[in-house]
């Protein structure tokens, strides 16, 4: 039974098997003269005669008939119109594809599998992530299937349909809000209580994600500022440098929270293993798996209504290490730039010297290359079988026009949206990333980029913003979690399997992957120091994908050798 799933079905056509499907997953009917909305129990929903509104959506303070949340709106926009739009930055999941003559929605493949989509394999998808990894687009890896991305709205007249954006970041970097750190550092703390608070209004237990990194000790801190209580989580690694106890401990006492140490069970890794669901793309990495498993044992164990997490922390708080920041000063300030000071506090964060930054700048200055809105990234695949480029997405038009600091900026809000819906311990469950909250994002990105590295500290901006709540050890924090020992580890236990499954494997077979570059690499011993091997293992999860898409679609009448995984 699916708890928060959507299925939908609109336009001419029989709709029977859609009823039939969702009284399998136990969905809740709404019926609307416009659709038939069927909608998993734990869903809250708004029926207004020409507008339903399914999820949590929020009034903005002060701004009449504004909204923020994590919803999805189906409204009749005019004569036989139908407009579906999906909340802006992360916006609840919904893929769709046209269906009998009209259009079939739904939140889960799984929900629409047996309704006769082909589900074939969309091997352009599959090139263009083997080239841009993270670049998540409304393309998914089912031909036919498209995604609706965050702020963008579906409309079909019956015939037709088209999307098209209705919120893009561009229209928020524009902002000055605070000349100084002390003035943006105020804005940030009220917005992300705002946020926490309207989050923490409905009811249910609520189970943070708590790392002890800077970003989950936020929402600790706001959760406890707001006076809402909550239960907390760390999940612990078998090696130093993935225990954060001692960081998680600290922000549990100071807020007074119960904390949870939930031990990862590297047994629990396996790096072949068939998915636990069927998806649109590669979901859930197996190298998290422990993880997954260590984490959804508390969330169990306590009944929680509510899985709390720190996602978008970096991406939202401008972590950067690059001289983007100063380029945007001298672009804005001209020679009224605090260039030397800047330059001291990019290597401050970077972890180098005044000097190495100023050179880093004088290339940048230097180069008339426009840097592209997506990093390449094609290691141990046939880069000759690739896209030249990536696909096009909503945000990409207007790029552009803005300062490289404002770009990444964008560019790290667009890279997170790869990861709201992957992890399994989040499947069919409520997640809050408070974080990533409509208003907070903008307050984010109207701050000057260079203000987020002040003082030499990443995210100092935010750092600022909690510098009276948060534990010392957190706020004046240096380094991060890592998981470099576990995964080596993993790599290292399984090279023996993991060279054949992917040198022998559908990847392979369609002559998408440089088999001498993985030979090569497998035929060394240990792992190199700059991670490649990582790369290894989330081609892994691409072929894992693809073979697990495959089998559905064979089970009728496959072979043996085709059903085998």
């Amino acid at each position: 039974m699916m708890k928060r799933g959507i299925l939908v079905a609109f336009g001419a056509g029989d709709h029977a098997g859609v009823d039939i499907a969702a009284d399998r997953e136990g969905l809740a009917l709404h019926a609307t003269p416009y659709a038939n909305l069927h909608v998993g129990r734990e869903l809250p929903v708004r029926l207004l005669p020409d507008d339903a509104v399914v999820g949590d959506c929020f009034a903005y303070p002060g701004e009449s008939g504004r909204v923020w949340g994590n919803y999805l709106r189906f409204s009749r926009v005019g004569r036989g119109v139908l407009r579906v739009e999906r909340a802006p930055v992360t916006g609840m999941p919904l893929y769709w594809t046209r269906w009998r003559g009209g259009i079939l929605c739904f939140s889960h493949l799984e929900l629409a599998a047996d309704l006769g989509l082909d589900l074939a394999i969309d091997w352009d998808f599959v090139r263009h992530g083997l080239a841009y990894r993270n670049f998540r687009t409304e393309r998914t890896g089912i031909a036919g299937v498209a995604e609706l991305l965050p702020g963008t709205a579906l409309l079909f007249d019956g015939a037709v349909s088209s999307v098209a954006p209705f919120w893009l970041p561009w229209s928020h970097v524009t902002g000055d809000i605070g000349a100084d750190r002390q003035c943006a550092a105020a804005a940030v703390e009220r917005c992300t209580s705002m946020c926490v608070d309207r989050w923490a209004e409905q009811p249910g237990g609520r189970l943070l994600e708590l790392s002890g990194g800077l970003d989950s000790s936020i929402i600790a801190a706001s959760l406890t500022a707001c006076g809402h209580s909550f239960r907390a989580v760390t999940a612990v690694t078998a090696t130093p440098d993935g225990d954060e106890r001692r960081y998680a401990r600290d922000v549990a006492r100071q807020c007074g929270a119960n904390l949870i140490e939930a031990p990862v069970d590297e047994a629990a890794i396996n790096l072949l293993s068939k998915p636990d669901r069927l998806t649109v793309r590669p979901a859930a990495a197996s190298i998290l798996a422990g993880f997954d498993r260590a984490i959804a044992g508390a969330i169990h164990a306590g009944d929680s209504d509510q899985v709390w997490s720190g996602i978008g922390g970096d991406n939202i708080f401008g972590y950067s290490h690059s001289v983007s920041p100063a380029i945007d000063a001298w672009q804005a300030k001209g020679l009224r730039a605090p260039l030397f000071h800047l330059l001291g506090d990019i290597a401050a964060v970077a972890g180098t010297t005044r000097w190495h930054a100023a050179k880093a700048l004088a290339r940048r200055l230097r180069s008339r290359e426009t840097r592209p809105l997506w990093p390449r990234d094609d290691i141990f695949a046939e880069r000759s079988a690739l896209p030249a480029a990536p696909f096009l997405h909503p945000w990409q038009e207007a790029a552009g026009g803005f300062p490289p600091g404002k770009r990444q900026h964008v560019e790290a809000l667009m890279r997170i949206g790869d990861f709201m819906d992957r992890p399994d311990r989040w499947h069919d469950r409520k997640v809050v990333a408070p974080l990533l909250s409509q208003p907070l994002v903008e307050t984010c990105l109207a701050i000057p980029s260079w203000l987020w590295i002040s003082g030499g500290r990443d995210r100092a901006v935010a750092r600022a913003a909690f510098a009276r709540q948060l534990p010392p050890s957190v706020l004046h924090r240096r380094t991060k979690g890592r998981l470099e020992a576990m995964c080596a580890a993993a790599f290292q236990r399984e090279r023996a399997r993991l060279a054949p499954f992917l040198l022998d494997g559908r990847i392979a077979t369609q002559g998408l992957l440089d088999r001498p570059e993985i030979e090569r690499y497998f035929s060394r011993e240990g792992v190199d120091p700059e991670f490649a091997y990582f790369r290894l293992l989330e081609i892994a999860d691409i072929e894992r994908w693809v073979r697990s898409v495959e089998s559905w679609r064979c089970r009728g009448g496959a072979s043996a050798a085709q059903r085998a995984y």
